[in-house]
């Protein structure tokens, strides 16, 4: 580009590809500062009432368009979710990441179900996807940082920082997450477990 000599498209090309290379690396920058941000709490700094369903209603809003671009439909089990206490924006980041997953991951033309359950400890989301199965040599490594497996879609990896992020998050609620291979109803596919303290 500095010497001048380059053909005005080619230029165009080039300074598209700059851009677009350090957007992604402000972003890896601004995942990875919130990521260590969240490691060095112990307890969450704020705390309100919310409420689950409510939360992963409004991430599937947010998800529509990716989700319509592969025809993707959503569908929600729930029975009766209380509004229960934690940090609403982490939970919306945990609840944007494992929908981000499952999109990234499901086969086009299906569905992703969305079941959600209390007792008298915990709520838990569950979020099942049909597509390829989790290789055994990844299971161990799901949760690392910087830790990806390629998406079909793009034959590219992501950051591997989405998995740490709702792990985190899921500590900080007194909750876990676990990635499974499953099979429901003749599908097989991956199931993300997430669950918080009530």
């Amino acid at each position: 580009l500095e010497e001048g000599n380059m053909e005005v498209n080619s230029q165009r090309k080039f300074l598209h590809n700059i851009v677009s290379s350090a957007h992604r690396m402000q972003d890896l920058i601004d995942r990875l500062l919130s990521l260590a941000a969240l490691e060095n709490l112990t307890e969450l700094e704020k705390v309100q009432t919310v409420n689950l369903l409510t939360l992963v209603k409004i991430e599937i809003d947010a998800k529509r368009s990716h989700a319509d671009r592969k025809n993707i439909h959503f569908k929600i089990e729930a029975n009766l979710i209380t509004d229960t206490s934690g940090d609403e924006f982490l939970l919306k980041q945990a609840i944007s990441n494992l929908l981000d997953n499952a999109l990234h991951f499901a086969e086009s033309n299906t569905g992703i179900l969305l079941r959600l359950e209390q007792d008298n400890q915990f709520q838990t989301l569950c979020v099942f996807n049909k597509g390829p199965l989790i290789p055994d040599y990844a299971i161990p490594r799901i949760f690392e940082r910087f830790y990806s497996l390629v998406h079909p879609d793009t034959h590219q990896k992501s950051s591997g920082l989405g998995l740490r992020f709702v792990q985190e998050i899921a500590k900080l609620h007194e909750g876990s997450i676990h990635l499974l291979n499953v099979e429901k109803d003749g599908n097989t596919g991956v199931e993300a477990e997430f669950r918080i303290k009530r």
